[in-house]
């Protein structure tokens, strides 16, 4: 199933997910519905084609890697 504004997954795909657990199921839902999944590239900088960099630096102020953002939320 696709919904707008929700992110759809490929198998195989390296990705970033937010997630919080659903309160009524045992199911993990993304956070911020798109804002949530960040694809992963061959130097695992958060986002792959320019769009997805622009929303990346848009939310967290800045391109990063996952090693920057890792240091930042640990």
């Amino acid at each position: 199933m696709k919904a707008t504004d929700w992110p759809s997954f490929e198998e195989g795909e390296r990705v970033l997910v937010f997630l919080n657990e659903d309160p009524n199921s045992d199911y993990y839902l993304v956070t911020g519905l798109i804002q949530g999944k960040y694809k992963l590239s061959d130097t695992n900088q958060l986002g792959v084609t320019d769009a997805e960099r622009e929303n990346a630096r848009k939310v967290f102020g800045k391109e990063m890697t996952t090693d920057e953002l890792a240091r930042e939320i640990l």
